[in-house]
């Protein structure tokens, strides 16, 4: 796997694995759900053009952040299943990591020192979402904090709606600490009313949003 997607080639070497079927060989879980164009066909090839890009300028690559960005949306359709089951978001986000990362060591040996950090940038997903407070500043100083961004601005490059979150981080870490206390009380005041919406529309789920314009990742 790493001389096929960390030698400057991947976008081509992926999109020749697609045509071949090998992809499918190495990768069943995210070859079930790509189709052309869709998002995990976007996903995966911006994650890809991301470390060709960053190879090319010398940068450093991992294969656990290209290997989460692979297996990104298994993980959502497993936490799907999980949270249907009625499990809370966090506990099915758990629940799915450890199913993913199982069944594709079966196709590819990932060691520890890739599958751990892989889990941490997925779990932080979540809580990336969870500003209130001191949160954002605690999350600031997180050791994944920087792969974690980077993998939410990718998500969102590839078309995920997630309400701007990835701005709202850039703007964050560029800002000031009266810049950031304004931006934690605007952030309260739209949470009230997004808790008063839903309590208005119990019984549903609101999953849709603008989409975000978003700048190139600095980590793939």
């Amino acid at each position: 796997m790493l001389k096929l997607f960390l030698a400057g080639s991947a976008v081509k070497t992926f999109d020749l694995m697609v045509q071949h079927q090998l992809f499918r060989t190495l990768f069943p879980g995210p070859a079930r759900l790509l189709e052309p164009g869709n998002y995990s066909d976007r996903l995966i090839h911006q994650a890809l053009a991301n470390t060709d890009d960053r190879i090319r300028r010398e940068l450093h690559v991992t294969p656990a952040f290209l290997c989460a960005a692979i297996l990104w949306p298994v993980l959502q359709q497993q936490q799907q299943h999980a949270e249907h089951e009625g499990l809370p978001a966090y506990q099915a986000l758990q629940k799915a990591a450890q199913k993913v990362i199982s069944e594709q060591i079966k196709r590819i040996g990932i060691p520890k020192r890739f599958t751990l950090p892989m889990q941490e940038i997925w779990e932080l997903q979540w809580q990336l979402s969870r500003r209130q407070g001191g949160r954002a500043d605690r999350m600031l100083e997180h050791a994944r904090f920087r792969a974690a961004y980077d993998f939410l601005l990718l998500r969102e490059q590839a078309g995920e709606n997630l309400h701007n979150l990835g701005q709202w981080w850039t703007d964050y870490q560029a800002a000031d600490p009266e810049q950031r206390l304004h931006m934690q009380q605007n952030l309260g005041r739209e949470d009230g009313g997004a808790r008063n919406n839903n309590r208005r529309r119990r019984g549903g789920r609101n999953r849709g949003g603008p989409k975000p314009d978003q700048a190139k990742t600095d980590q793939a």
